[in-house]
């Protein structure tokens, strides 16, 4: 899915976020997911530990909603909260970035969870 809201990167850049989060991690393959409507996926592959996905907010000066300005921040916030006080299956969040240090977009990783996307099932 194309849509004016993915911040699509280069694999330079992507690289540089994966050694920010995992410093001592090597890369071995990326991918983007493409079923997405805002933000920008990629399933990142490392030697010697599990997959994980890169999950890239809209740059910060994308017209979008109000409602959704920083809602990646909020994504992140509801996914600890539901992660450490239910049992419902939800992704860990491995990394989380907001200082725009790297790039001019929050970003964060998390681990995979087996399943459809809604998008596929409908």
């Amino acid at each position: 899915m194309n849509s004016l809201t993915k911040n699509i990167q280069s694999e330079e850049t992507l690289l540089k976020l994966i050694h920010h989060a995992f410093p001592h991690a090597v890369c071995t393959g990326i991918e983007e997911l493409t079923e997405g409507y805002f933000n920008v996926a990629y399933k990142i592959s490392l030697e010697h530990a599990p997959s994980c996905i890169l999950k890239i907010a809209p740059p910060k000066d994308a017209l979008v909603m109000s409602y959704e300005k920083n809602i990646m921040m909020s994504e992140v916030l509801a996914m600890r909260t539901v992660k450490e006080q239910s049992d419902v299956p939800v992704a860990k969040v491995l990394f989380y970035d907001d200082s725009l240090s790297l790039i001019h977009a929050p970003y964060f990783f998390m681990e995979i969870l087996e399943g459809a996307s809604f998008h596929s099932i409908f």
